[in-house]
């Protein structure tokens, strides 16, 4: 990602990652169910960026497994609630297999990586 683009997704991210889940809604995130969300914000030329994934509550943070774009009112990739819920199963399963932390957002995984060499 370019700076800009990268400058907004992590605003978007903190002013998220401030909230409870209940709270997320939009311009920034919405609910698609069963603990999916879409997050929302603009690349650094002005393009609708998206960001899919879901709380993974055991480690209560937001597990980041697709991404996207929004053009004419429609996601691409068409098919991502489908993919969604299926990362989401694939995470849920073991999680600390198939997921790996950004920057230090996850508390548990922080502490983890501290302790293992």
């Amino acid at each position: 990602m370019d700076k800009k683009t990268q400058a907004n997704l992590d605003r978007t991210l903190e002013q998220l990652r401030q909230q409870p889940q209940t709270n997320w809604s939009r311009p920034h995130a919405s609910s698609l169910g069963d603990h999916i969300y879409v997050i929302r914000f603009k690349s650094g030329t002005g393009g609708q960026l998206r960001i899919f994934g879901h709380f993974h509550l055991l480690h209560d943070t937001f597990a980041m497994t697709l991404h996207g774009y929004e053009k004419d009112s429609k996601y691409h990739p068409p098919d991502y609630q489908a993919r969604a819920k299926e990362y989401k199963a694939n995470c849920d399963s073991d999680f600390s297999a198939q997921t790996r932390m950004y920057r230090d957002m996850c508390n548990i995984c922080a502490e983890r990586e501290t302790i293992e060499p």
